[in-house]
Formats: C-alpha cells, structure tokens, sequence
C-alpha cells in the first residue's frame, strides 16, 4: 500500500478464540478498540528548606508517572440466518464472563503487512437490541485480560 493512502473500514475482521473453538465475527458492522493510561502526578515543589526548592527552583510543572495501561474492545454486527444464534457460538449472550482471544485486522488479514492487534480479554456485556422490522443486530464489549499487541500479517 502507497504511504499516506486512506484505508476505508469495509476490510475490517474480528476473530474469536474460546477453548478449541475459532470464529470470525460474521457481518460485522463496527469495531472499537480503546486503550488508555492511568497515571500518576508528581510534583517536584519543595519548600526552600536546605536550598534545593522555593522560589528559585526551575520549574513547578508536574512530571507524570504510568501506573497502569489498560483496553478495552467492542463489537457490532448484524445476525446471519443462521442454526447458531447470532451465527457465533463464542458471542452468545450467555457467554458473558468468558475469556477470549481476540485478534483484530482493520484492513484484511491475508497478505503481508496488514497490521493486526491481539489479545486476551473478558466478555464484559452483550446486547441484542430489536425492533419491529429492523435487522437484528449485537453489540459486544469486552475488557482486555493482560497485554494487547500488535503486529502484521505474513
């Protein structure tokens, strides 16, 4: 791919790992993947006591500190017809709880350089809204487990 070239969501793949079972999430409308830092201020401030702070001290800007990172991931897709509800076992509403593999691709997963991210996470909610006439669709969101990581596609 060109450098600076847009890269439009229509290519995007979400799989899901659980036990001995992998699946990818079919019709998949929409995906987010979050990721955040908790953090911790510190302030160099000291009084002049025995010369190293007061008044004169360089700077009373706060230095940062990470205490933790975290992520978070979530899902949409619109039901397939289908024996499996929802047409994946492992995205079931009563699967709320479970631990998946989750492996993301924005743009495709075949072929050499696509990035992809991956990680383990907790199925946190799973919602099925309906309405009279509308397509069925499910909405996930999980919390991730551990590490999440990136890579490419060989």
């Amino acid at each position: 791919m060109p450098a600076g070239q847009r890269i439009k969501g229509k290519d995007g793949i979400v799989q899901l790992t659980s036990g001995a079972i992998t699946e990818e999430i079919p019709c998949l409308t929409s995906f987010t993947l979050d990721t955040s830092a908790s953090l911790s201020a510190q302030s160099s401030n000291c009084m002049l006591s025995n010369g190293d702070g007061g008044s004169e001290a360089d700077s009373d800007w706060e230095t940062q500190t990470v205490e933790s990172r975290s992520w978070s991931f979530s899902t949409e897709h619109q039901w397939q017809k289908d024996d499996a509800v929802g047409t994946t076992e492992i995205a079931d509403v009563t699967n709320v709880g479970d631990s998946v593999d989750i492996v993301a691709f924005p743009n495709k997963k075949d072929g050499p350089g696509n990035r992809k991210y991956s990680g383990k996470a907790i199925i946190e909610s799973v919602s099925i809204p309906t309405e009279a006439g509308g397509v069925i669709t499910q909405s996930i969101s999980y919390t991730g487990d551990g590490p999440l990581s990136k890579g490419l596609t060989e």
